[in-house]
């Protein structure tokens, strides 16, 4: 059985799933589906390692990229306490804002429209 061998009408083409974590690095597409423009099995069969190590090679890249955005995106993560604290901050100048405080530094006045 060849595992990436797949057949459409009379031509064979190379079709390889994408796992999950690695679809956003092929703007979501859930494998890889090229035309081999054979209809003879066995030319099909020969043409399939070609593009099982373009697509490793592909795959290895993604993971890569993806590792490496990893930690850029754990930064951009919301701290769950921080955002309780801002908001809690940001409800009490509200308040402080219908009551009339001034909120802003040195006790200034907001403009007047």
């Amino acid at each position: 059985m060849c595992t990436y061998l797949a057949k459409r009408g009379a031509t064979y083409y190379f079709r390889r799933a994408i796992s999950a974590e690695l679809r956003p690095a092929f703007n979501g597409a859930a494998e890889f589906m090229r035309s081999l423009k054979t209809k003879d099995r066995e030319t099909a069969k020969a043409l399939l390692p070609g593009h099982t190590i373009e697509t490793n090679q592909l795959l290895r890249d993604a993971r890569a990229r993806l590792a490496h955005a990893a930690p850029e995106r754990a930064a951009q993560r919301v701290d769950p306490v921080r955002a309780a604290a801002e908001r809690a901050e940001f409800e009490a100048m509200l308040e402080g804002r219908e009551r009339g405080a001034s909120s802003l530094p040195c006790g200034l006045a907001p403009m007047k429209s």
